[in-house]
């Protein structure tokens, strides 16, 4: 019920986001109840932008393992 509490107030006072300690995000403008692919897609939106770095990793042969992971 704290779903249908939020949203109530929310588009009230023309808020432009609800939420709650659980997680649920409420947006009025485009739908009224908590919806987690919703906030998933403007989630992945937002760091759509973001720039990537790749990770390279390589191996190294070593003549004394066990005295190298020990340094």
């Amino acid at each position: 019920m704290d779903d249908v509490f939020v949203a109530e107030q929310a588009t009230e006072s023309d808020d432009a986001c609800g939420d709650e300690p659980s997680g649920a995000w409420i947006r009025p403008d485009q739908t009224l109840y908590p919806a987690g692919p919703l906030a998933a897609c403007k989630l992945s939106a937002l760091v759509d932008g973001i720039e990537q770095y790749p990770i390279h990793r390589g191996s190294l042969e070593v003549a004394e393992r066990t005295a190298t992971m020990g340094a």
